[in-house]
């Protein structure tokens, strides 16, 4: 038995040996807060509070969890150093440190902070490079919320998810940065702008929001490029902000497409300064303050835009939204589409915003530019690749007066022949100096001269059918400014006089009970009868159809008219009567039956009610 417990145990200690040998265990991820200070690295308290955080800093190369579920902030600062990642976990770890929240180094990442510092936000030490940020949150800084040291080269920087608003000396303001991507993040309400770069090399920005960003002493803008080249800037929303929305000094190579800039009057929405050249634009949504604002001159790229002093419009029929904006094109690159955005405000009342239109001139010659308007954002686009051209055009936009309506006209038709038919047309919209015309497939008529202006809403115009072939013509009114009628109203020609109409009809009953249902039959003559308007005599709607059936509900005489037209507006009315009673009740015979007739006290008989006349009723 013994010899048989030794061999158990000996194959435990064999299986043991095996599981550490060919599964060994895995060492710990992360390096918490409690694991640091039991190390000695430094001086944890809860919250945490380096006792000499100038000299004493995160151990390299670890993954450094920090509790974020202590109602009171870290002090801070903490100090990065090479190979370090610092992850926010069970909430997200307040920093409020009375100097930099964060200094980062070589190769180090942080994720998920919020820093509420007193004096100053994250910075990056002297010439960094593999920068990863995201999930972090800066406020109340009284300096920029990340920045880096004037002279100091970075690299290959990623600030993803990053929220900067509040600050008081600018969101992000970085220098001399190669290959920096900005993503999904926000910067604003900040003191001195939104986010500033220079040096900026090989960069990516998409999807960024600057919004609500002033300036004191700065001109910095939503955003600010100078001595950058080789970059991307997509979906950047930046309005609001009081120093402009792009500034763009010393820039090249730059591509900007999707985005949007539209702000305060104190800036320019986009600053284009003589020393950029080769940009690109598409997609591009330009116009604070309820219009283009744009500034530029000489320089060398596909386009450029400034803002002219204010021209003279095309006539006295448009009138300006108070945006222009002349955009020079020096190459034949691809343009998308630009869109000029308006102040629904400059509308004049009674203009349609659907009538807004980009017109464009090289001289005193405006021209309309095909476009689409977009009423909820307020905005309206043009094809860039087949309205740009070559050189310096000045582009507006413009509304003119209301489309005229026509509602109806009298007479509708005539005769061929007839060298002065006078037509009265009613309607809205119409200008004195409009032009009346009758057109269809094959021939077009138009009348310059014998137009009576009554008001916007009337005029008489006169016509001569000499050599109109018979048929439908459509009557359109053009005002002088060019805008025309668009309804289907139909003048008609015939070759005779139209014969009178003689209405008449008949109907299957002419008397009967109540409800009565009569089926009604058009026998009018006289031409082309084109219309039937029958009164019931009953209170009713009545009916347009020709052959309309109708039910009288209740007994009495009714008269039934019915007025007949046809393309000649020539009418005749007839009426017959109709006499609904209602249905009489009969007399009333009383009968009834037994089961027995006679039989043996006690006799039950059973009786059956055998009475007729109408509804039974007692």
């Amino acid at each position: 038995m013994g010899g048989f417990k030794r061999f158990h145990f000996i194959l435990l200690l064999l299986g043991i040996f095996i599981l550490f040998t060919y599964f060994p265990v895995t060492a710990e991820k992360y390096v918490s807060v409690n694991a640091l200070s039991e190390e000695g690295v430094g001086s944890f308290d809860s919250p945490w509070s380096l006792s000499d955080s100038l000299n004493q800093s995160l151990p390299v190369g670890e993954q450094i969890l920090v509790n974020g579920s202590s109602s009171t902030a870290y002090t801070g600062p903490f100090i990065i150093k090479n190979e370090t990642s610092l992850i926010g976990y069970n909430g997200t770890p307040l920093i409020n440190s009375s100097g930099y929240a964060f200094v980062v180094s070589n190769s180090t990442s942080m994720d998920n902070f919020e820093v509420k510092s007193q004096s100053a936000g994250l910075l990056f030490s002297s010439g960094v490079s593999d920068i990863q940020l995201s999930n972090i949150s800066l406020h109340g800084i009284s300096s920029s919320a990340i920045s880096g040291g004037t002279g100091n080269h970075n690299y290959n920087v990623s600030i993803r998810d990053v929220s900067c608003f509040q600050n008081t000396n600018g969101g992000i303001v970085l220098p001399s940065i190669d290959g920096l991507t900005i993503d999904n993040s926000t910067v604003s309400s900040n003191i001195e702008g939104g986010v500033s770069l220079t040096g900026a090399h090989n960069f990516y920005i998409t999807n960024v929001t600057s919004t609500a960003n002033t300036i004191s002493a700065s001109n910095r803008p939503g955003l600010q490029l100078k001595d950058s080249s080789l970059g991307v800037i997509h979906n950047l929303i930046s309005i609001e902000n009081s120093g402009g929305g792009l500034n763009l000094n010393n820039t090249s190579n730059l591509v900007i497409f999707s985005s949007v800039l539209q702000n305060q009057s104190g800036g320019k929405d986009l600053f284009i300064d003589s020393q950029s050249r080769n940009l690109s634009f598409y997609n591009l949504h330009i116009g604070g303050n309820g219009g283009v604002n744009v500034s530029s001159s000489n320089m060398s790229g596909p386009l450029s835009f400034n803002t002219p002093s204010t021209p003279r419009g095309p006539d006295d029929s448009f009138v300006s939204l108070n945006n222009y904006v002349n955009i020079t094109r020096t190459d034949t690159g691809s343009f998308d589409s630009l869109t000029l955005n308006y102040n629904p405000s400059d509308i004049p009342t009674g203009y349609p915003e659907e009538n807004i239109r980009i017109m464009a001139t090289d001289n005193d010659d405006w021209s309309i530019i095909p476009s689409s308007l977009n009423k909820e954002q307020h905005s309206i686009s043009f094809n860039g690749s087949s309205e740009l051209v070559e050189g310096t055009r000045l582009y507006g936009l413009f509304v003119n007066k209301t489309n005229p309506s026509i509602f109806s006209i009298s007479p509708s038709s005539g005769v061929q022949g007839d060298n002065n038919v006078a037509i009265y047309v009613s309607g809205s919209g119409f200008s004195s100096g409009l032009l009346v015309n009758l057109s269809n497939s094959t021939f077009n008529l138009t009348n310059s001269s014998e137009v009576t202006f009554i008001n916007s809403s009337n005029i008489i115009t006169s016509f001569d059918l000499t050599y109109l072939v018979s048929g439908n013509y459509t009557v359109q009114v053009k005002n002088p400014d060019q805008t025309q009628s668009t309804e289907s109203v139909i003048f008609t020609v015939f070759n005779e006089p139209c014969p009178a109409v003689v209405a008449n009809f008949s109907s299957d009953v002419s008397s009967g009970y109540a409800p009565l249902t009569v089926s009604f039959t058009n026998r009018s003559t006289g031409g082309n009868i084109t219309s039937w308007q029958w009164d019931f005599g009953d209170n009713s709607t009545g009916s347009n159809v020709a052959d309309p059936v109708h039910t009288f509900n209740r007994s009495g005489l009714y008269s039934v008219n019915l007025t007949a037209g046809n393309s000649c507006d020539n009418y005749s009315s007839v009426f017959h009567t109709i006499s609904v009673e209602n249905e009489p009740c009969p007399t009333v015979i009383a009968n009834f039956s037994s089961d027995v007739s006679s039989g043996y006290a006690p006799l039950t008989v059973s009786f059956t009610n055998r009475s007729t006349g109408g509804n039974i009723t007692s």
